[in-house]
């Protein structure tokens, strides 16, 4: 079974007479037998392995102010470093994989790589978020709201055994909303 040994600690206040709300969170896990999952686009199905071990590390902060002086109003942020690393996970070298890009065609079982120091799949180092929102109370019940958001993360890749083609690049991404409710 997959195990995980480590530590989270962290810190959340509210602060300024209850208009700024920070956090702050540190941790480091071990993972000993950790299962990853693959989709083999040869035979058509999703693979369970064994990865062996990982480890992770990092912190996150998350932020929020909302003014007294302007009700309704809120900016909110977060920013997180995650160094997630594979132990040693020897693993069959994937589709148009070459010598380039870490597989040994000489390996015990045919061709191999040894995933060891890489990142994780799904674990960008790198990523946060900001966002303004505003909403307004009007007559009869009603509420009106508007609200701005971005993002941005590292790269990171979609596949657990680092497969060519499967990095998602670094990027940023917004989104902005409005409401009106009752």
């Amino acid at each position: 079974p997959e195990r995980a040994q480590g530590f989270e600690a962290g810190v959340k206040s509210t602060l300024a007479d209850n208009q700024l709300r920070l956090n702050v969170g540190l941790y480091r896990y071990t993972y000993s037998n950790m299962q990853v999952e693959y989709f083999d686009s040869v035979a058509i199905a999703l693979n369970s392995l064994n990865a062996g071990s990982a480890k992770t590390r990092g912190i996150e902060v998350e932020i929020e102010y909302a003014p007294n002086a302007l009700e309704g109003l809120t900016f909110r942020g977060s920013a997180s470093f995650n160094h997630a690393r594979y132990g040693n996970f020897p693993v069959v070298c994937t589709p148009g994989q070459g010598p380039a890009e870490g597989c040994d065609p000489n390996g015990p079982t045919g061709p191999t790589q040894n995933l060891k120091g890489r990142p994780t799949a799904m674990a960008p180092d790198f990523a946060a978020t900001f966002g303004v929102a505003y909403e307004r109370a009007l007559p009869n019940g009603w509420r009106l709201g508007a609200s701005v958001d971005g993002r941005y993360s590292d790269s990171y890749y979609a596949s657990s055994l680092l497969s060519p083609g499967t990095t998602v690049p670094r990027r940023t991404r917004d989104s902005s909303s409005a409401s009106w409710r009752r």
